[in-house]
């Protein structure tokens, strides 16, 4: 039985033996994703993996939709640029952006969101940054979201990636030393 018709079995019930399995399936995938990350790319992509596990964002336990949350943190943990863009061509951070509107009282939900966004803004992920400010900006001018780092963090990389000017100055930036072999000697 292929995992992802096995989620979607055990994700339809919500008996605690049912959500153990469909829990440890969930830990199972964020665990090659940490460890497999270009087998795992390719898995995801191949297999539409997150589209099929995207209804277990609204999943009625909260360990399971933490367990979905984890898996997709995972993924966006990898820095891989093609899964990025994957990830934003399908546009699978509607459900993450749904589930941070939901989380109004849910203090864990919250803070493994904000450290999740948090991550995408100081690995400064490009690919993320400027997708979440162009597609979910009005969700995060809210005034629950607008006063909180990561979101206000996201705008000024957004600003700061998408300036005039910004490659160039990116490059100027680089240390020379990234292009000297390592006995080059500046003497003549």
């Amino acid at each position: 039985m292929e995992i992802t018709s096995f989620l979607a079995s055990e994700g339809k019930r919500s008996s605690k033996p049912h959500n153990l399995s469909l829990f440890l399936a969930l830990e199972i995938l964020t665990y090659c994703a940490r460890l497999h990350a270009y087998r795992i790319r390719h898995y995801v992509s191949h297999n539409n993996i997150l589209q099929n596990l995207a209804p277990l964002y609204s999943h009625p336990a909260k360990e399971i939709r933490l367990a979905m949350l984890r898996f997709f943190r995972a993924l966006v943990g990898n820095k891989d640029e093609s899964l990025n863009k994957y990830i934003v061509t399908h546009k699978l951070f509607d459900e993450v952006v749904g589930l941070l509107k939901a989380a109004r009282r849910d203090s864990l939900m919250q803070s493994a969101l904000l450290e999740m966004f948090d991550f995408i803004h100081k690995e400064s992920i490009k690919t993320l940054v400027v997708h979440l400010m162009e597609t979910y900006k009005d969700v995060f001018a809210e005034p629950r979201f607008a006063r909180l780092g990561p979101f206000s963090n996201i705008r000024i990389k957004y600003e700061q990636l998408t300036a005039p000017g910004a490659e160039e100055s990116k490059a100027a930036e680089e240390p020379l030393s990234q292009y000297r072999g390592e006995g080059y000697n500046n003497t003549v």
